[in-house]
């Protein structure tokens, strides 16, 4: 063969790593963000310095861990929704520090509880939207008002407690040099969630159960066992993810968790994760959660209230699913 064919079949051979689509979200995700950083810098000197990185990546952990569930949900296909985010947060946060005790000593005691309670709540969330066929974003809807009533009865909307050490050192503390603990537990959870999804045989069921669950079944897939585990993990995920905002904040109210619904779910779009379930990354949900994060610390910046904070945090979900819906549309 001679040296012109080689290299004309060596360039139709090769393809570019953009031509992945998750690789591709990934980076635009990834530049928006820098994007973000730069013109934060620009409207509020000092934005873009490496403390002011360092905090963002810090909350943006607590968002990435709160995108578990959600990210999982959606990629369980058959409408699926976390609405009740918000609530199992402020859930998270009050009864860690109800277990944890007055004096903040019982850190194992409050990591048992929640898991058990989260855990609880992700099993009758599971049940019911498997055998009963309530539509998943109705029941979590509820499962919100039930769990946000159920806090303010058991605590009389005064909690009691206190955040643990351990908790607060791993939440406000350096691992090492200026990068806090908490960064690091960002990390680790969103390498092995992605291990989870694209390595094991849950993950692969997921994946197939969120694209047609006939052709799940006919496979072998247990869809019960998938679609039960699914909410249980996002359940107790949801709990700690409340619980790492108590070490960051301190302190627990009913309303530390609100807001945290519509972040997950635009963080999960943001990151390429099908709303029409089947297909996704967790890797591109943590980028999400940074964007959506830089996206809010340069609007505090620029003293932005609360309200337009959220109207422009759902304008961009709004464009992602309309978006993802004319793309849908396209294609057909």
């Amino acid at each position: 063969m001679s040296k012109i064919a080689k290299a004309v079949l060596d360039k139709d051979s090769y393809r570019s790593p953009l031509s992945n689509p998750t690789v591709r979200i990934c980076t635009f995700t990834f530049l928006a963000i820098v994007v973000l950083i730069i013109v934060g810098n620009i409207l509020s000197p000092g934005f873009g310095s490496p403390a002011g990185i360092i905090s963002t990546l810090a909350l943006s952990s607590v968002l990435a861990i709160a995108c578990i569930g959600q990210t999982l949900i959606i990629t369980s296909g058959n409408g699926g929704l976390d609405l009740s985010i918000d609530s199992m947060i402020s859930m998270g946060a009050i009864m860690g520090a109800v277990f944890a005790g007055m004096e903040g000593d019982h850190l194992v005691r409050a990591l048992v509880g929640l898991t058990l309670l989260g855990g609880g709540i992700g099993l009758i969330n599971g049940l019911i939207i498997n055998y009963i066929k309530v539509p998943p974003f109705v029941l979590t809807m509820a499962m919100a008002t039930v769990v946000r009533g159920a806090v303010v009865a058991y605590t009389g909307g005064a909690p009691s407690g206190r955040a643990p050490k351990l908790l607060l050192e791993i939440s406000t503390g350096n691992a090492f040099g200026h990068v806090r603990w908490l960064i690091v537990v960002g990390m680790a959870v969103t390498v092995l969630i992605q291990l989870l999804l694209s390595r094991t045989k849950f993950g692969r069921g997921l994946f197939l159960v969120g694209t047609n669950r006939n052709t799940a079944l006919l496979s072998g897939v247990n869809i019960s066992f998938i679609v039960v585990m699914t909410y249980v993990i996002a359940g107790i995920f949801n709990s700690m993810s409340g619980f790492l905002l108590l070490g960051v904040v301190g302190s627990a109210t009913i309303n530390i968790g609100d807001g945290y619904t519509i972040m997950t779910i635009a963080a999960v779009v943001i990151g390429g994760t099908a709303l029409s379930g089947g297909k996704g990354s967790f890797f591109g949900a943590a980028l999400g959660a940074i964007l959506m994060i830089v996206l809010s610390s340069v609007l505090i910046a620029v003293n932005i209230p609360q309200g337009m904070r959220t109207f422009i945090q759902g304008l961009i979900l709004l464009f992602m699913i309309t978006a993802y819906t004319r793309d849908l549309k396209l294609r057909a």
